[in-house]
C-alpha cells in the first residue's frame, strides 16, 4: 500500500513539469511574436538583419521540433530555426563546416531564424611565374 502514495506523488511531479514546459514554450512564442511585430512596425529599412560567420552543427534539439541545430560564432551560440523548411537541404551540405548565415535573432538572442546561406566563393586561380632560362 505504500507504493500508491509514491505513484501519486510521481504523477503530480510529472504533471507539474509538463505544465512548466508548456508555460515556457508559450512565453517563448509570445516573445518571438512581439519581436516580429516590433520589426514589422519599423518598416523595410528599420530592422537590421543578422549575418555572421560561424560553425554549423545540425542536430535535433531535445523537446523542440522546430530547432534543427546550433550555430557557433566567435562570440555566441544560437539554436537554429528555419524561416523556410527548404533551407534544411542547403544547410545539410554545410553541416559541421564554417558558413555565413543570414536571418533574424529571436527570444533575446537565443534563436537564430535562418533565412539564407551565403555560400563561400570558389578560391581564385593563382598563377606563379616559372623561373627558367
Amino acid at each position: 500500500m505504500r507504493a500508491l502514495p509514491q505513484v501519486l506523488l510521481m504523477a503530480g511531479l510529472l504533471a507539474s513539469a509538463v505544465c512548466a514546459a508548456d508555460k515556457a514554450d508559450k512565453r517563448e512564442q509570445a516573445e518571438a511574436k512581439a519581436e516580429e511585430e516590433a520589426e514589422a512596425s519599423l518598416g523595410e529599412n528599420g530592422a537590421p538583419g543578422f549575418s555572421s560567420a560561424g560553425r554549423l552543427a545540425l542536430e535535433p534539439a531535445n523537446g523542440n521540433a522546430e530547432v534543427v541545430g546550433t550555430f557557433h560564432t566567435d562570440t555566441a551560440q544560437y539554436q537554429l530555426k528555419l524561416a523556410d523548411p527548404a533551407l534544411l537541404q542547403l544547410l545539410k551540405k554545410h553541416d559541421r563546416k564554417t558558413v555565413t548565415l543570414t536571418g533574424a535573432l529571436r527570444n533575446k538572442g537565443k534563436y537564430l531564424v535562418v533565412s539564407g546561406v551565403i555560400e563561400p566563393a570558389a578560391p581564385g586561380v593563382v598563377r606563379k611565374k616559372k623561373a627558367g632560362l
